[in-house]
């Protein structure tokens, strides 16, 4: 009997040893399914080599939420060569068309980047730029569309007040070494994905597709 007992004891070891290797084994397998994986609408990398290449010190970690959902989390910092591409980006888009309309895109960078960031932060970060050009920003109204310009003391100090400002934003814009978390779900099946969430400080009132944009440029 005692034999019995030993031998089903060990049976209990086994059965409980090779259920845990199954589920590491199925977390192992989300993340590399999801890393061999490709975004509907961004062919040309799989998700892994282009999250890995675009962000430092990259961990990717299957878990299970509180509800049985499968979770794939990602997280890293933004790396200098994803910071530099999407300043390149940001700088190609603002000089894109006539000077209305150059105007205009600064005026969405300028409005985006102070709703992001707050009142205080965009006050500290605007104060030494009126301070140093004698300049205020102010916005008007053409056509419907909102736009800021410089109204300074000297006017010849406007369009390099506006340069400095665009520059200063552009140089905060998706910050090297930012940290990054985003996290996809995987279906029951094993066979599909979808992004549950993005979320970082530098993408804070971008879309989904915005991020995703900069990410594959």
């Amino acid at each position: 009997m005692k034999r019995n007992s030993n031998v089903l004891f060990f049976l209990g070891i086994i059965s409980i040893a090779a259920m845990l290797q199954l589920i590491g084994c199925g977390q192992i397998d989300d993340v590399k399914f999801l890393k061999d994986s490709t975004m509907e609408r961004y062919k040309s990398a799989t998700i892994g080599k282009a999250f890995d290449e675009s962000f430092d010190s990259p961990k990717w970690v299957a878990m299970e939420s509180k509800k049985g959902e499968r979770i794939v989390e990602f997280t890293g910092t933004i790396s200098t060569a994803l910071h530099n591409s999407a300043v390149k980006f940001m700088d190609d888009l603002l000089n894109k068309g006539d000077a209305l309309n150059k105007t205009k895109n600064r005026a969405q960078i300028i409005k985006h980047f102070a709703e992001s960031v707050g009142k205080s932060d965009a006050d500290a970060f605007f104060m030494p730029l009126k301070s140093k050009f004698g300049c205020d920003l102010v916005y008007y109204n053409v056509d419907g569309a909102i736009l800021y310009g410089a109204q300074c003391d000297k006017e010849e100090n406007a369009s390099p007040m506006m340069d400095a400002v665009i520059k200063g934003i552009l140089a905060e814009t998706w910050k090297t070494g930012t940290p990054v978390q985003v996290q996809w779900t995987i279906t029951a099946d094993g066979k599909s994905f979808q992004i549950a969430s993005m979320t970082s400080k530098a993408w804070e009132g971008l879309k989904l597709d915005a991020i995703l944009l900069m990410i594959y440029h």
